[in-house]
């Protein structure tokens, strides 16, 4: 099987970049490759979703969206009761 044709257009092109470009075009091909291969394949999650919804945990927790153990534990308490019914 022959290369695809984007194999050959990078080939011809590649070596008219500066060093400069080549790393900026390998660090483009490389967010591809990272953030599309799946943390748990079961739930699909790039590296990418997965590092946003930390992010977005970690800024509601600097807002203080949180509860604490003691909290925890009373609610799961009250949980216990409603179901238990």
């Amino acid at each position: 099987m022959g290369a695809l044709p984007a194999d050959k257009e990078i080939k011809e092109y590649w070596p008219k970049l500066s060093p400069g470009q080549k790393e900026v075009v390998l660090q483009v091909v490389k967010s591809y490759i990272i953030t599309e291969v799946p943390v748990v394949p079961e739930i699909g999650t790039t590296f990418s979703n997965y590092n946003n919804e930390l992010k977005e945990a970690e800024q509601a927790i600097l807002e203080g969206e949180f509860y604490t153990h003691d909290q925890m534990q009373e609610r799961i308490a009250g949980w216990k009761k409603k179901h238990s019914k």
